[in-house]
């Protein structure tokens, strides 16, 4: 079953591309700039990429934040098209926000949106900000009786490890391989 996600999501994006009369290659080029290029592919599929970050037992219940990054795949083939996107300057900011807010003390879905406005993209307990050069932020979410908490944030960086980042909150959700860091 580990690749039972992927292999959708690579199906359906190669089907597009055809109906769209694109080169046989593109959607194999999307996936190496986008997955093999920042570690976010293995013989696991997707899944790979999480289970080095994330604590594996974790991993299987992560729907929402392995369809996010197809959902970031499909965004740069020009099949996604958010209603909202924030200019650079603005989607920094809320980076650098969220960072420095979730470093001291655990945040919730409700309190990110109100302070920084609707999400770009949706993806069940997953929300994203864009900018409008195409950069995505990632945030988890977690709901438990009491709300949802912010777990962990997932940066652009040319490593996926080294970008997804917990919260206080969320480290129990890490792998043993990243710690609390």
């Amino acid at each position: 079953m580990w690749l039972v996600d992927d292999l959708f999501f690579i199906l359906l994006l190669e089907d597009l591309a055809f109906v769209d009369g694109r080169a046989d290659d593109f959607i194999k080029e999307l996936k190496r700039v986008h997955l093999d290029e920042r570690g976010l592919w293995s013989s696991l599929g997707t899944k790979g990429a999480f289970y080095r970050s994330f604590a594996e037992a974790e991993v299987p219940r992560m729907t929402d934040e392995l369809a996010s990054i197809w959902a970031e795949v499909a965004f740069h083939a020009g099949y996604l098209t958010p209603e909202r996107m924030v200019d650079e300057t603005a989607w920094e900011e809320i980076v650098s926000q969220v960072k420095e807010q979730a470093a001291s003390g655990d945040l919730t879905l409700d309190s990110i949106h109100e302070q920084h406005g609707e999400f770009s993209a949706i993806v069940g307990f997953t929300r994203a900000y864009i900018s409008t050069g195409g950069k995505w932020v990632f945030l988890d979410f977690e709901t438990p009786r009491n709300g949802s908490w912010l777990k962990s944030i997932r940066l652009p960086t040319p490593s996926f490890a080294e970008g997804v980042l917990f919260t206080p909150w969320g480290r129990r959700y890490a792998s043993a391989a990243v710690g609390s860091s």
